[in-house]
């Protein structure tokens, strides 16, 4: 492998590279509201119980996450996944002078190589390919006709090198699905609670690459009337106050070598009972007026508990910062009790999804070595720096 080139799997977020800028607006102003219009982010999260079925001989695997932020105005229209070899610090120079991306027979009226267009706008998304991938897949966000949940339909799957081969099995057509989670930062992306889509591509052969249809264009063409698609991912919610913090993408990727195996992995992530448990309530809590007003109503209470104990803790701290900073006696035990409350002000702070009020500096001038002038001072300094006067 050259130097500053390695081999690995990506994802980005962004514009689409294989939907036409017309029909991504159509479906962006959707997706927008349905953000708005949701109070809690929900949905039914496979990619645990995924990771962990894929473990078989049978089923190859392969996992990426991706950072990314939104705005209450903007969010990512495509989600790309690519698994290939990488550029890991390339100059404009050379994204721009790499060689044409050969061998894709459904992408121009050849059928050479990829356009110009679209290699461009998956190298603007971050994907700093040094060649043409050999796994690439994209699926764009949709709303649904009611502007209340979410969907990804895919757009172009190809696949030119499977993951992996088994011996005396030299096949290259491969079963694949893929699973992503938006997620908090720092948060698992197997928690119950993360929005998240699945998509059961099926089978796709060595270097065929298959293109997918939009609902819209479905429409608009007049090939369908319906208002989802086959292969889309279920319905996921995801709220507004989520949505404009940052997050993180994580995706699983996965390629099972006969069709019987793949049902049957499929099998395992879908009738396992805690997924089945999650699906249901998930279902409900989406589809039945009252138990999404229920769970709307939990979540909603679980912020203002969250918010209150934060509240409570931080002037927990502030008290003992104050005897801290006017202790006369036992001083070091005065200000033990202030660094204990100060930690726990900045875990609650944490669960409430705020910043932490004290920082690590203010922890480091609090020396329970030093004698009690220097620690009583201390704790006037940290108390000073945190609490406005006036």
């Amino acid at each position: 492998m050259p130097d500053g080139v390695i081999y690995t799997t990506q994802a980005a977020l962004g514009p689409c590279a294989f939907v036409p800028q017309e029909t991504q607006t159509k479906m962006f102003g959707g997706v927008l509201a349905a953000i708005g219009a949701s109070a809690i982010s929900q949905g039914v999260n496979y990619l645990g119980q995924a990771l962990t079925d894929a473990a078989s001989e049978r089923t190859w695997k392969v996992f990426a996450s991706r950072n990314f932020e939104t705005s209450k105005d903007n969010f990512p229209r495509c989600v790309q996944i690519a698994r290939g070899k990488f550029l890991t610090s390339p100059s404009k120079h050379a994204l721009d002078t790499l060689p044409e991306w050969s061998g894709h027979r459904a992408n121009d009226a050849e059928g050479a190589t990829w356009k110009v267009d679209q290699r461009k706008a998956v190298i603007d998304n971050g994907l700093w390919l040094a060649e043409r991938p050999d796994f690439f897949f994209e699926g764009i966000f949709r709303a649904s006709s009611d502007n209340s949940a979410l969907t990804i339909e895919p757009v172009v799957v190809m696949l030119d090198e499977p993951i992996g081969t088994r011996l005396l099995r030299t096949g290259q057509s491969r079963q694949v699905a893929v699973f992503m989670s938006l997620h908090a930062p720092g948060s698992d992306p197997s928690l119950e609670k993360a929005p998240a889509a699945t998509i059961k591509v099926g089978g796709i052969s060595r270097q065929e690459p298959r293109m997918f249809r939009t609902s819209v264009d479905a429409r608009e063409d007049g090939i369908s009337s319906a208002v989802s698609m086959p292969f889309e991912s279920p319905w996921f919610q995801l709220s507004k106050t989520d949505a404009v913090k940052p997050m993180t993408a994580s995706v699983l990727v996965t390629e099972t070598e006969s069709a019987s195996e793949f049902i049957a992995f499929l099998g395992r992530v879908l009738n396992d009972q805690t997924v089945k448990t999650k699906t249901t309530t998930a279902l409900q809590e989406l589809v039945i007026p009252e138990r999404r007003q229920a769970a709307e109503q939990s979540e909603r209470q679980q912020e203002v508990t969250a918010n209150n104990e934060a509240d409570t803790k931080f002037a927990d701290a502030i008290i003992k910062l104050r005897a801290c900073s006017a202790a006369t006696t036992r001083v070091e035990e005065s200000a033990a009790a202030a660094l204990t409350a100060m930690r726990d002000a900045n875990i609650k702070a944490r669960i409430a999804g705020r910043n932490e009020p004290f920082r690590p500096e203010h922890f480091s001038r609090i020396n329970l070595t030093a004698g009690p002038p220097a620690i009583v001072g201390s704790c006037g300094a940290a108390l000073s720096s945190v609490v406005t006067s006036g």
